[in-house]
């Protein structure tokens, strides 16, 4: 009896694990559901950020703030935030990925505020392209 009802649990906690919702945290923007079907998709909605203004008494740059991103931008070239998620896939399946965008913004004539440096707690620089 014990052994059945081990084996019950066991293909319960399996099957939630399966087909249940499960979501990578919705702080980054990520959001990950498995449908009953198999088919599972990934949803990112790029998280409130605001624009800071910082001026170096000649020019005026713009640094985009977004919560929780990296930065992969080298010193010296612009400062642009990043977000990026892993999901762990079976190697032994096949998958399809379909990429909707489906809203986009375009800014001309900005001034993005150059990577000062990996170290923390550094002092902004304004040097450009070093």
């Amino acid at each position: 009896m014990i052994r059945i009802l081990l084996i019950f649990i066991l293909l319960s906690c399996r099957l939630l694990a399966e087909f249940g919702d499960t979501s990578v945290s919705e702080d980054f923007g990520f959001q990950y559901t498995l449908e009953e079907n198999g088919i599972g998709s990934v949803r990112y909605i790029t998280p409130d950020h605001s624009v800071e203004t910082i001026s170096d008494g000649e020019k005026t740059y713009k640094k985009i703030v977004l919560p929780s991103a990296s930065h992969v931008s080298d010193p010296g070239q612009p400062d642009l935030p990043s977000s990026s998620t892993f999901i762990a896939v079976n190697p032994g399946k096949t998958y399809s990925i379909t990429v909707n965008i489906v809203s986009s913004q375009v800014t001309d004539d900005i001034e993005i505020l150059p990577k000062n440096s990996w170290e923390n707690n550094a002092e902004i620089s304004f040097t450009e392209g070093e």
